[in-house]
C-alpha cells in the first residue's frame, strides 16, 4: 500500500487551537461546576471532552497509513502512544489517589489499567473521573491498530482501509444500541466499549479528507449529523410522557456528535492546507503552546482545584487559569518533552499516492 506524502507536514495550528481550547473548556467547566453545580456546566465539559475523539482519530490517521505501509510500524505506534499518554497520566493518577488516600487500593489498579469503565459499577470511588475518555483511547491504541494490522495487507487499498474502518465503527454502534436497552445513559456516555467508534470516526474522515470531493463530503456529514439530532433529540418530546432523554436517543446522539466533530475537523484540516499564511507569528505561537500544555490541563486541572482552589469563589478564576496555565507549561518542558523526544521514529515513508476521486 502506498500514499503520497503530504505537501503539510507541520502540526496544524487549527487543530492545536481545538484541542487547548476544549481542554480548558472542561478545566473551566469543572471550576465553575464547584460553585454552581448546574446541569449545564456539566454539558458543557462533556460536549468539550467529545471534541477529543474524532480529533485523537484524525491527527492519529497518518501513523495508522504506516502501520499499513511499513509493518514494523505497529510496534513503533504503540511505543509513541504508551509514551506520549502513560507517565503524564501515572503521575496524575498517583497524586490524585494519594490526595483521597487511594494509592494502591482497588481503585487504583482499576485506573491503572484502564478498566475501571468497563463495567457499570463505575461510579463506586469514582475519584479520578476525566480518566473514562483516557481509557477510551487507550482502548483504541490497542485494539484498532491491531484490527487493522490483521485485515490488511501492504497492497491493501484506501477504499479496503475506509470500508474496515466503517466496519470497526459500526460494530461499536451496534454494541451501544444493544446496551441501550439497559437503560443506563451514563454508562452509554462513559463506558469504554461503547465508544470506540467516536475516535475511529475521526479516522474515517481523515480518510474521506484524501478525496478530491472532500469539502462537499465533510459538509454534508457536520450539517446531516445536526440536522438528524435535532430530529432524534427533540422530535420524541412532543409525544405525550416523554421528558427527558431516553438511552435509545442517547445511543443515537453518541453516534452523531463525534461525526458532527469529526466532519468539522477535517474541515478545518483542509482549510489551513490552503491558507496556512493566515496565521500570524504570534497566532500560531499560542496555538502550538495551547496544544502542548492540553494534556497536563485535562489531567491536572482536578489536582489544581482540590490542592489550591479548595474553596473557590469566582473571583479566583483568573489565578486559577494562571495557575493551571503555569503549572502545566512547567510540566510540559521538564517531563513530558524529554520523554516526546525519547519517542522511536518510523521507517523512511514510502511516497503517498495522490488523493482519490469517488
Amino acid at each position: 500500500m502506498q500514499f503520497r506524502r503530504s505537501p503539510n507536514t507541520e502540526k496544524q495550528i487549527g487543530l492545536e487551537y481545538i484541542r487547548g481550547v476544549a481542554a480548558l473548556t472542561v478545566a473551566i467547566s469543572h471550576y465553575i461546576l464547584r460553585l454552581y453545580p448546574v446541569p449545564s456546566w456539566e454539558y458543557l465539559a462533556g460536549i468539550a471532552v467529545e471534541i477529543f475523539f474524532p480529533l485523537s482519530g484524525f491527527v492519529l490517521g497518518r501513523q495508522i497509513l504506516q502501520i499499513v505501509a511499513v509493518r514494523s510500524g505497529l510496534g513503533i505506534f504503540f511505543s509513541r502512544r504508551w509514551i506520549r499518554t502513560l507517565p503524564a497520566y501515572i503521575l496524575a493518577l498517583v497524586l490524585i489517589s494519594h490526595f483521597f488516600g487511594k494509592v494502591l487500593d482497588e481503585s487504583f489498579f482499576e485506573y491503572f489499567f484502564f478498566i475501571k469503565y468497563l463495567s457499570p459499577d463505575f461510579a463506586h470511588n469514582n475519584f479520578f473521573p476525566v480518566a473514562w475518555s483516557l481509557a477510551v483511547e487507550e482502548w483504541y491504541y490497542i485494539l484498532f491498530p491491531l484490527f487493522i494490522f490483521a485485515t490488511t495487507t501492504k497492497k491493501s487499498t484506501e477504499s479496503r482501509l475506509l470500508l474496515l474502518s466503517v466496519g470497526f465503527c459500526l460494530l461499536f454502534v451496534a454494541l451501544r444500541l444493544i446496551a441501550s436497552r439497559t437503560g443506563d445513559v451514563s454508562f452509554l456516555r462513559i463506558g469504554t466499549l461503547f465508544r470506540l467508534d467516536a475516535i475511529c470516526i475521526g479516522f474515517v474522515f481523515f480518510l474521506l479528507s484524501r478525496y478530491s470531493k472532500a469539502w462537499f463530503i465533510l459538509f454534508g456529514a457536520a450539517t446531516g449529523s445536526v440536522a438528524v439530532g435535532v430530529l432524534v433529540i427533540f422530535l420524541p418530546h412532543l409525544l405525550p410522557h416523554v421528558s427527558t432523554i431516553r438511552p435509545l436517543q442517547a445511543a443515537i446522539v453518541l453516534t452523531l456528535i463525534p461525526i458532527f466533530f469529526g466532519s468539522l475537523v477535517a474541515l478545518i484540516s483542509l482549510w489551513e492546507d490552503r491558507h496556512r499564511h493566515y496565521f500570524w507569528p504570534f497566532v500560531r505561537g499560542l496555538g502550538l503552546w495551547l496544544g502542548r500544555v492540553s494534556y497536563s490541563v485535562f489531567l491536572f486541572h482536578l489536582l489544581i482545584i482540590y490542592f489550591a482552589f479548595p474553596n473557590a469563589v469566582l473571583s479566583d478564576l483568573p489565578y486559577y487559569l494562571l495557575t493551571l496555565g503555569v503549572i502545566c507549561t512547567i510540566t510540559f518542558y521538564l517531563f513530558e518533552k524529554p520523554l516526546l523526544d525519547l519517542r522511536p521514529q518510523y521507517p523512511t515513508r514510502t511516497p503517498l499516492e495522490p488523493r482519490k476521486t469517488w
